[in-house]
């Protein structure tokens, strides 16, 4: 009996250690999310009123075409193609908008912040300096894999059902 519940106390320190694990693996994730719509958000601020202006000249574009079908100028085939690719151009920017006006919201409920509140992001100032890596490019990638908490979860499952079929097998087999 002690022997069992000592194997059984084992298999629950691996327990807990796969939701420690798990944990970090969703701390990750929260992690990349917030990096991905912060830099969005940055893309956003930068972006939309140049989509803007963009937007606008497409239109007069649109409508210079209409002025010019109108009057006897190139051939109806090439006024239409003008419009369908002026068309296209205009989708295109308000998708990128669209896509882009959600980043912000995305991050503030990131944030936990409240519908609406305004917020401005700062870009932070980079500075060219040289990567030097002093380990070898292996070794890194190896370490890599080994720190994935969904790696590290595998081990401790492993570690359990081997635990577990030592329990289920006969003594002295």
């Amino acid at each position: 009996d002690f022997g069992l519940s000592y194997v059984r106390s084992k298999q629950k320190a691996d327990e807990v250690l796969i939701a420690l694990e798990q944990r970090r693996s969703t701390m990750n994730r929260i992690i990349e999310d917030v990096r991905t719509a912060f830099w969005r958000g940055i893309a956003a601020q930068r972006l939309l009123g140049r989509l803007t202006i963009l937007q606008d000249e497409v239109e007069q574009a649109y409508q210079t075409s209409q002025a010019q079908s109108s009057r006897t100028g190139p051939t109806p085939l090439v006024v239409l193609r003008q419009r369908r690719e002026l068309l296209t151009i205009a989708r295109s920017i308000e998708e990128l908008q669209r896509d882009l006006s959600v980043a912000k919201i995305q991050l503030s409920a990131l944030m936990n912040l409240k519908p609406g509140t305004a917020f401005t992001l700062a870009a932070p100032i980079r500075e060219q300096a040289p990567l030097i890596f002093s380990a070898d490019p292996k070794d890194l990638i190896r370490t890599a894999l080994i720190n994935r908490p969904e790696m590290r979860e595998i081990t401790y499952r492993k570690r359990i059902n081997s635990t577990e079929i030592d329990i289920s097998s006969p003594v002295g087999t």
